[in-house]
C-alpha cells in the first residue's frame, strides 16, 4: 500500500478548466498564476489565488462561479 500523508497538498486540474483552475485533495479550489492581454497592446499577470473551500460551498449549497475567456 502506497505511504499517503493527507497533511501534504495535492492538486489537480479540474476537467474542463485545466490550466485555469486545480482542486486539492484537502478541498481547496485555487486559479492558475495567468498573463491577461489588453486590445491596446498592454499585459497583466493575475496571480495564483487560492479560492473558497469546495466542500464547504457543497455543504452550503454554494457553487462557484468558474469563468473562460
Amino acid at each position: 500500500m502506497e505511504n499517503y500523508n493527507k497533511d501534504i497538498e495535492v492538486w489537480k486540474d479540474i476537467q474542463d478548466y485545466e490550466g485555469l483552475y486545480q482542486v486539492s485533495n484537502l478541498g481547496r479550489v485555487k486559479s492558475i498564476e495567468r498573463v491577461v492581454c489588453y486590445k491596446n497592446g498592454g499585459s497583466h499577470t493575475v496571480p495564483e489565488r487560492i479560492k473558497n473551500k469546495l466542500l464547504k460551498l457543497i455543504k452550503e449549497k454554494k457553487w462557484m462561479r468558474l469563468g473562460h475567456n
